[in-house]
């Protein structure tokens, strides 16, 4: 044997002696004794068995096939979390369980408690002036005294979850399936959303006979964020990645709003052969060279959308570390930045919590906030930025078979028919009653049932 191959299984072995130290200080580090028992346990000495259980992963990796040649186990991923550490193969599927230190949340309390909610013009009413700030204040007094995220917690561990290292970065995502193998529905979110906005259409999905998966994108909620920002036709070859490579899943339904909207389309446009078909709940194509009246009144409605609208994109996209470093650490301003696009973007007719309780638009917070997300969410823009200059983002040409819901409020108005016909295979137009830009969490039912229906409809066979 070679002197790597030795060194390998010196590793090897090593490594499996400190799994087994590991079970015992992971059942002392166990949730209820939190993060204080690192410093009973020895904060110093534990630091350097860290180190070194790395090292022995590197190794073995490194030079264990040598060993058993094709037999070799595959180079696994050391993984620590506040509570316990674990070694898993790189390519496996981890089951996942929300479970946020309370050193996080008490951080979080006192920014709420030690926060005073700044002044506003004596005309201010009726988020004129962007966040309302008498509803800001009445908000953070809830959230600081009555809000209870381990209920929270709760709710948003009833679905199956998992984390997935693709192409380098964990995602987590929400795998929903039935008792027996059925077609699979990929929904994905946009900002300032998470996966919670999709788990009352869930159920209802589910019920129709659907399995499904939602991702959190890179960077939001459970999921790592990348070394730097990255766009949607990025997190659409990852998105493919996960459904293909590591869950096995060759043909599948996508849906999507705001990024998710983005994201699903380059999918289906790039992995045309494993996308089923497409469903959108928000759209946007280029202005023809040659409009007709239609395109053009609605080019002039977008237009002043736009301006209306989109300074907190152009701010995203050119400068997002500036108005992330404001956000990160500051709940109250976090809260703020979302809140007014909630309340702006929804089907509110003016009162918020006419389509979002306190208790949700809380929660939605929170995924991002505990797990320092605020900033690498907003990458998300610059990342879109860059592939636009780069030349990623020719006029998109979708030949599978699409679904468009066209739900009144949607604040990003939707461009003609016979605009979004030129770049898609429009196979179904459905115009909504009710509901805005948050579709599945403003309308579960209605989202569920055109969702349902477009996809009952189509061959998933490859």
């Amino acid at each position: 044997m070679s002197a790597s191959g030795q060194l390998g299984q010196s590793a090897y072995a090593i490594g499996q002696d400190m799994s087994r130290l590991q079970l015992v200080l992971g059942c002392l580090c166990h949730r209820r004794y939190d993060l204080s028992v690192w410093f009973l346990a020895g904060h110093c000495w534990m630091r350097q068995l860290y180190l070194a259980q790395f090292y022995c992963a590197y190794v073995y990796g490194r030079f264990l096939p040598e060993l058993g040649g094709a037999s070799a186990p595959p180079l696994f991923r050391f993984t620590p979390t506040p509570h316990r550490m674990k070694f898993y193969l790189s390519d496996e599927q981890r089951p996942f369980l929300i479970e946020v230190s309370a050193l996080v949340l008490q951080k979080i309390q006192r920014r709420l408690d030690d926060t005073t909610v700044t002044y506003a013009p004596s005309d201010d009413k009726n988020w004129k002036y962007g966040a309302d700030t008498r509803y800001i204040s009445s908000f953070i007094e809830y959230w600081r005294t009555d809000y209870d995220f381990r209920a929270a917690e709760r709710d948003l561990n009833r679905f199956s979850q998992y984390k997935c290292l693709v192409d380098g970065i964990d995602v987590h995502f929400v795998h929903i399936k039935g008792p027996t193998p059925r077609r699979t529905l990929l929904l994905t979110h946009g900002w300032p959303g998470s996966v919670y906005e999709f788990y009352a259409a869930a159920t209802h999905l589910t019920t129709a006979g659907f399995d499904l998966v939602i991702p959190s994108l890179p960077g939001y909620g459970f999921s790592a964020r990348p070394a730097k920002p990255i766009g949607p036709r990025r997190v659409a070859a990852l998105w493919r990645m996960l459904m293909v490579d590591h869950l096995g899943i060759n043909r599948f339904g996508v849906q999507g709003g705001d990024w998710g909207s983005a994201v699903s389309t380059w999918l289906a446009q790039d992995a045309p052969a494993h996308v089923a078909g497409l469903h959108l709940n928000l759209c946007s194509v280029p202005t023809s060279s040659d409009p007709t009246v239609e395109e053009g009144l609605w080019r002039t409605k977008l237009d002043r959308m736009m301006k209306a609208e989109s300074a907190y994109m152009m701010e995203h996209m050119t400068k997002p570390q500036t108005i992330a470093l404001a956000l990160a650490d500051n709940p109250v301003g976090y809260a703020a930045w979302v809140l007014e696009k909630f309340q702006g973007w929804g089907d509110t007719k003016g009162d918020i919590e006419s389509r979002f309780s306190k208790d949700w638009l809380i929660t939605n917070l929170m995924i991002h906030l505990v797990n320092d997300a605020v900033t690498s969410m907003i990458w998300m823009y610059a990342g879109a930025y860059q592939e636009a200059k780069a030349g990623g983002y020719a006029p998109p040409h979708v030949t599978v078979p699409t679904a468009c819901a066209l739900f009144p409020a949607e604040f990003w108005l939707w461009p003609p028919r016979e605009a979004v016909a030129r770049h898609y295979n429009v196979q179904r137009w459905t115009k909504m009653s009710s509901g805005g830009h948050f579709a599945a969490l403003e309308e579960p039912e209605a989202f569920a049932a055109d969702v349902a229906e477009f996809f009952s409809a189509l061959p998933f066979a490859a």
